[in-house]
Parts: C-alpha cells; sequence; structure tokens
C-alpha cells in the first residue's frame, strides 16, 4: 500500500468522515515504505502508524532487530530494525514485535527499553490467550491473534488489562487450527452464522463481542488455503463496516458469557490496519 492507492484513500476517507482516531500497521518488507512521506501522508489525516518487525521467538539477534541498516532479503527476519525506521521515518508511532516469545523476557524487554526511550510505543504479538502479566511489564499492547475469544472466555486477562489487547476475526482464523479458540461458527442467539468470506454481519457482531469485553479486535476477510495473501485488499464492506461501529448503533451481544468487564476504547483491524477509537455514547 502508498500513499494515494485505493487503500491509503479509503482509509483517510474514513478518517476523515467520522474522526476515528486510526492506527496503521505495516512495515518495511524488501522495500523502504515507511518513509516520513509515507507516515506524514497518513499523519495529514490522523492517522498514526507502527512499524512491524519479527522477532523469531526471540531468536533474531538484538544487534539485528534493533540496528540493522537495511531492509535485507525481503524475509521476515531482514526486513530493517527499529534504528533503520528512525532513520527513514522518525515520525513513526510505534513498534509491533510480532513471533513473541514470552518466556525471554529480557530479550523483549530490552526492545521496549529502547523503543521507549526514543519516545515511541511498544506492542508484542504472543499469537495466544495463555498470555503472561508480566508481557505488560514492557508492551504497551499485546496481540493474541485468533484466540480473543478464548481469552474472554476462560481468563480475566481483558478485564486486568483492558484496551491493551489486540485479537483477530477473519476467515484465515476460522479456517486454520486456531478455530477452536474463536466464537463458534454456527448461528445462535444474535451470532449470525460464520460464511466464507467474512459477511459485514458477522464481522459486526465478533468485533462488538471483542470491544465489550474489553478487546481491540480486527476483523476482516483472509485466505483459507493456508495464506493471508486476499487479506492484501480492505474488503468492499469495510466502509459500512466502520460506520456501523463508529454509530455507536450496533445492538449489543448478548448470547456469550465474558470473563471481563466492558470498556469505552473499540478497535478495527484490516490489512494490519490498527483503528482505535471511542464508543459515541448517546445521550
Amino acid at each position: 500500500m502508498a500513499p494515494g492507492d485505493s487503500n491509503a484513500k479509503r482509509i483517510a476517507s474514513v478518517r476523515d468522515t467520522y474522526g476515528v482516531p486510526i492506527w496503521l500497521d505495516s512495515g518495511n518488507w524488501g522495500i523502504e515504505q515507511l518513509n516520513s512521506a509515507y507516515i506524514k501522508y497518513f499523519h495529514s489525516h490522523g492517522v498514526k502508524v507502527i512499524c512491524r518487525l519479527w522477532s523469531d521467538y526471540g531468536d533474531n539477534p538484538l544487534s539485528n532487530i534493533l540496528h540493522r541498516m537495511d531492509v535485507g532479503s525481503g524475509s521476515r527476519f531482514d526486513r530493517g530494525s527499529v534504528d533503520y525506521q528512525l532513520s527513514i521515518g522518525p515520525e513513526i508511532d510505534g513498534f509491533m514485535i510480532d513471533e513473541c516469545n514470552q518466556n525471554d523476557y529480557s530479550y523483549y524487554k530490552a526492545i521496549a527499553d529502547y523503543v521507549h526511550a526514543r519516545g515511541k510505543l511498544l506492542f508484542v504479538n504472543p499469537g495466544g490467550h495463555n498470555l503472561q502479566a508480566r508481557t505488560f511489564d514492557y508492551a504497551d499492547k499485546v496481540s493474541v491473534e485468533f484466540a480473543w475469544y478464548a481469552l474472554i472466555t476462560v481468563t480475566d486477562f481483558a478485564k486486568r488489562y483492558p484496551g491493551r489487547i489486540i485479537g483477530q476475526a477473519n476467515d484465515y482464523g476460522y479456517s486454520s487450527g486456531a478455530a477452536p479458540y474463536m466464537p463458534p461458527k454456527s448461528a445462535g442467539g444474535d451470532r449470525p452464522a460464520y460464511s466464507n468470506p467474512l459477511s459485514l454481519k458477522r464481522a459486526v457482531w465478533d468485533t462488538q463481542v471483542g470491544w465489550d469485553a474489553g478487546v481491540l479486535l480486527e476483523s476482516r476477510p483472509g485466505d483459507t488455503n493456508g495464506n493471508k495473501g486476499s487479506a492484501s485488499a480492505l474488503p468492499s464492506w469495510w466502509g459500512d463496516y466502520v460506520k456501523a461501529l463508529a454509530s455507536g448503533s450496533v445492538p449489543q451481544p448478548t448470547q456469550i458469557t465474558l470473563a471481563a468487564a466492558s470498556i469505552t476504547t473499540i478497535t478495527i483491524i484490516a490489512i494490519g490496519i490498527i483503528i482505535y477509537f471511542k464508543k459515541i455514547k448517546k445521550n
């Protein structure tokens, strides 16, 4: 995605239309992408930008993830570094560290200290609902990917750390081994049945359930054949999705027992686009 292309324009338009704070999660994947011009384009529409880096569960050397000064071969372990990003786009708002091994506390704490010392936010992605409380000592937000439903139904982490957990709901998750950790595909109560590709109605329901439990949720289509290639573009219904949720007119889901309390901060994510905004309270 580049400034001015169709996806970028749709993101900017949503921000301009609804005034929702948006966080774009992208990276320098074989090319210099998140440069100052790119970031300033989104900043001009009030959109903040996060740079994603891969830690290989702690096996990517700190010298690489913090200081490597190029985007390498395009391998996810060679996509620049914190220093590289700051050299091409110091306006960046923060970093997402993927493939987080929570057992390697000192490794991720060192990354967090380095990032925070430069005035940036630090997100990490362990990718599952078995979280460790100490992860929240250094991470501003933590992604549990497809295990968000398990997290809110069998743990109290969302209640303990409201607004600091990110989940995903998309076709790839529903078709993968992560399906047991996601909501049932069948209809039930006010829950619409899941169908492939992910429908607007189901995306709204999934997102509302996550929000009401304190999880910042992603909903978007994704490939079902083992890769996520079809998630490279916003779905046709994305504008209606944001509009419905931003309006505060979505009915509250009733057919779920949550292990967490409701909060007002909510999120939409698409093609690595993280959108945080406040529910509009009705008078």
